[in-house]
């Protein structure tokens, strides 16, 4: 009698899972006669919706938006969804007569694994325009690189905005005032305590 040995052969197939949804969040506070929270539109989630609770009354909106608060030191929780349903919750700290920028970056499910971020160093942004006439000065910095938004600094003239993270590398800093583009200077950073400073 003959045996037939039938083997069982096992296919076993890997399936990429999508990956979770990460948010970055990033906070600044800057002096004003009033105090506000400004919420940028989250980079790479254009269409981002808000929801703001202060005191009793929740308020939303579409991104960017910007929130008229009590002149009062707080906690103001905010909820921040995203086009694919994607959200970020969390405690934003506002501080009286500042206004406090939140922005937040959001990588969305399935989207492909970013390479691992390069080393940061911690630096600050100088606005010397208050010595410039009137004309001159100017009223915010936005970092970029690689065509695209690093890092976005509201910024008054006489003002200093610290600890800034930035990865090492070439950053051209566009220069605003009023909302309209005054000029491009470049940034290399490539250790802790780089200071980019811009005056007459």
């Amino acid at each position: 009698m003959k045996f037939v040995r039938i083997l069982a052969l096992a296919f076993v197939t890997t399936l990429a899972v999508p990956a979770s949804a990460e948010w970055t969040k990033t906070e600044s506070h800057e002096y004003s006669a009033k105090t506000s929270l400004k919420i940028t539109e989250p980079a790479n989630a254009p269409n981002a919706k808000v929801t703001v609770t202060i005191g009793n009354e929740t308020k939303e909106e579409s991104l960017p938006a910007i929130f008229s608060l009590p002149d009062t030191d707080a906690y103001i929780p905010v909820k921040v969804v995203a086009a694919d349903g994607d959200v970020w919750t969390g405690k934003v700290e506002v501080k009286a007569h500042k206004q406090t920028v939140l922005q937040l970056t959001h990588v969305a499910k399935g989207a492909p694994a970013a390479a691992a971020p390069g080393h940061k160093y911690i630096g600050r942004f100088e606005n010397a325009t208050n010595l410039c006439s009137a004309n001159d000065r100017v009223d915010k910095f936005v970092a970029m690189r690689d065509g695209k938004v690093a890092y976005e600094s509201p910024i008054g003239p006489n003002k200093v905005q610290h600890n800034i993270e930035l990865e090492a590398g070439t950053y051209t800093i566009r220069i605003f005032r009023g909302g309209i583009f005054v000029k491009a200077l470049d940034l290399n950073v490539t250790k802790d305590g780089w200071v980019f400073r811009y005056g007459c």
